[in-house]
């Protein structure tokens, strides 16, 4: 079975947070996480992939996703936390 791109990308986010909603992280953190658990992973998709799960990007509006699943918070120019349900707003 393959594993969807907004999974690959989520479960490095996890593991380099450790799930800390405050621990801000770039892209390019989780590159060596994906490249070594999903040598094949297209990291054009990286990018795009953070943007359709973040409300508050304004590049969301260029991405359609199957669900209203908000994953990620923008914290500054390609800085990104998880998103806090309590907090962010």
């Amino acid at each position: 079975m393959k594993t969807l791109v907004r999974e690959v990308v989520l479960n490095a986010v996890r593991e380099l947070t450790k799930g800390d909603k405050s621990r801000i992280f770039s892209p390019n953190e989780l590159k060596p996480i994906i490249q070594k658990t999903h040598p094949d992973f297209n990291m054009k998709n990286l990018h795009p992939e953070i943007h359709a799960y973040c409300p508050n990007s304004p590049s969301r509006q260029h991405y359609h996703t199957s669900s209203n699943r908000i994953y990620y918070w923008k914290v500054g120019k390609g800085k990104y936390r998880l998103f806090d349900e309590l907090t962010d707003k």
